[in-house]
Formats: C-alpha cells, sequence, structure tokens
C-alpha cells in the first residue's frame, strides 16, 4: 500500500512505524496496516479537529455515516 499511497498519488508519509503508516492527504490523513495488501483491509481515513464532538455532529448531520471516533494527540 505504501507505494500507491506514496509513489503513484505522491502523498507525504507523516508516520511510518512498525505495523502501521500515515500519509498526509492535505487537510486529512490516510492510514493503514502496514503490510495492507489491496482487497484485504482498506484504510482509515482520519480527520482533525479541534472540537471532535461537533466535528463528528456536523458530518452525522449531513448524512455521513461513521465508524468509531478515537482521539489522541497529534
Amino acid at each position: 500500500m505504501m507505494s500507491y499511497y506514496r509513489d503513484a498519488l505522491g502523498l507525504a508519509v507523516l508516520k511510518d512505524e512498525r505495523g502501521w503508516i500515515e500519509f498526509d492527504a492535505g487537510g486529512g490523513m490516510i492510514a493503514s496496516q502496514r503490510y495492507s495488501r489491496v482487497g484485504r483491509r482498506p484504510p482509515k481515513i482520519g480527520f482533525w479537529a479541534d472540537d471532535v464532538s461537533a466535528a463528528r455532529q456536523a458530518l452525522v448531520a449531513r448524512g455521513a455515516k461513521l465508524g468509531k471516533v478515537m482521539s489522541g494527540a497529534a
């Protein structure tokens, strides 16, 4: 997956650690298991917000279907 996101799409690598890689997606982030293969496990897409709860409510109000919310320090 790294070669696709980094080389084909030209996204910068934000974090590359054992089992996990994150790419800068211009205001968002695409994360994947380090050794994920196409068709096996979809990438996770992350967003940053000052107020996670308010951002989630706004997205849901517009029809977004969101999974579990995870919050951590950037």
